[in-house]
């Protein structure tokens, strides 16, 4: 759940953990195509982008604060995210993630989510997923982000 997640990123960030997070690029070509997978056919990413916007909007004040801990990394990639994950200290032997299972074109649906341990088969392929994303992902770059939001 929302809830889950958001306590195991806050766990993380405040004991000092590295925390990543990769978020779908709010300038991105495929930011309709997620919008599509997520509301149906037919509408447009207005809702995606909000979501989006707000949270850059708090990221970039927080960085102006000097509020963003040095163990928190951003990144944007242009992709449609067929699961999400929440991947906590996955190096060490308390390594764990939630992978949540996206529905096409459900918003409203059930979805699965599965907390995995590193001792569990699927942990590796899940680290192995996200390692190859957050390569391909680009670095927000906090300087520039209140500019680039005014649209």
């Amino acid at each position: 759940s929302v809830a889950q997640t958001s306590c195991a990123l806050n766990q993380a960030i405040a004991t000092g953990l590295k925390v990543r997070l990769v978020l779908a690029d709010y300038w991105g070509e495929n930011l309709q195509a997620t919008a599509t997978m997520l509301d149906g056919l037919g509408t447009d990413n207005k809702r995606i982008k909000m979501k989006l916007k707000t949270s850059l909007q708090f990221f970039a004040t927080e960085y102006e604060k000097g509020n963003i801990p040095n163990n928190l990394e951003i990144r944007f990639i242009d992709y449609v995210f067929p699961t999400r994950m929440t991947v906590v200290d996955p190096n060490s032997e308390q390594g764990h993630m939630y992978v949540h299972i996206s529905s096409y074109i459900n918003r409203t649906a059930p979805k699965a989510t599965f907390h995995l341990t590193k001792q569990e088969p699927w942990f590796n392929s899940y680290k192995q997923e996200f390692e190859r994303i957050w390569q391909d992902a680009r670095p927000i770059d906090f300087e520039e982000l209140n500019d680039m939001l005014r649209d």
